[in-house]
């Protein structure tokens, strides 16, 4: 039978903040080292070292919620995991994170995100929907290989690079986003309907030659756009 615990090093890790036993083991519910849920109001929080997955939902809601910092203990966050935690600014990732799953940051209004970890592999369907805070350029990692439906939908993004490595981008993954320029890698070999929709300040697009046909509205409702498209060998 799984048993639910709050390790005693949760509660060493948080006295050595000067923060009670008895009010750590009522923020942190960890179960197998799993961490199934947050009951504490703090803007900052520091995911204590052990535990090694945020589970499904665990920050979900909490709106008091502004910077996370997560241990390098950690390898995966779960679905719905910080969903519609609309102060979240800023989260701090462990450089080992494998995965992040469907809608785990979705709606998190005013994060902002550097980079993401070189070793992570996966971004499940949704995962930073309708960030609107996240802007600028971001640089995939290096390990990703597949990114999920809709994973920077509404997103304020102006520009990505995808890495070499990366085979498939799902339906709608960017669509609705402030791109202006996209190059795809070479290694795609697959790309979902709609990736692209309503992304108005697009002008240029480069497509690989790997890429087997284009998908249905790809670049649905955009007025000016270029496609740079490679010959292909008969």
């Amino acid at each position: 039978m799984t048993r639910r615990i709050v390790a005693w090093l949760l509660c060493m890790g948080l006295l050595a903040g000067g923060l009670p036993a008895a009010a750590a083991a009522e923020m942190f519910e960890v179960e197998d080292g799993v961490l199934v849920r947050y009951h504490g109001t703090d803007a900052r929080v520091e995911v204590p070292d052990g535990v090694t997955a945020i589970g499904e939902t665990a920050f979900r809601g909490c709106t008091s919620l502004e910077e996370v910092l997560l241990p390098d203990s950690v390898r995966s966050i779960g679905r719905l995991a910080f969903a519609n935690a609309t102060a979240l600014r800023t989260v701090v990732f462990p450089d080992r994170l494998a995965e992040i799953g469907e809608a785990a940051f979705m709606a998190c209004t005013s994060l902002e995100i550097g980079a993401l970890p070189e070793g992570l592999e996966t971004l499940g369907d949704g995962v930073f929907a309708y960030c609107e805070a996240l802007g600028g350029t971001l640089e995939l990692p290096t390990g990703l290989r597949e990114l999920g439906v809709k994973a920077f939908l509404g997103c304020g993004l102006t520009g990505v690079v995808f890495p070499e490595g990366l085979q498939r981008i799902g339906r709608e993954a960017f669509a609705q986003c402030k791109l202006r320029s996209v190059t795809l890698p070479e290694s795609l070999v697959e790309m979902g309907s709609g990736a692209f929709r309503e992304c108005a300040s697009l002008e240029t697009v480069t497509l690989p030659a790997t890429l087997a046909a284009l998908p249905d509205e790809l670049f649905r409702e955009l007025s000016l756009i270029h496609i740079s498209e490679p010959t292909r060998p008969l």
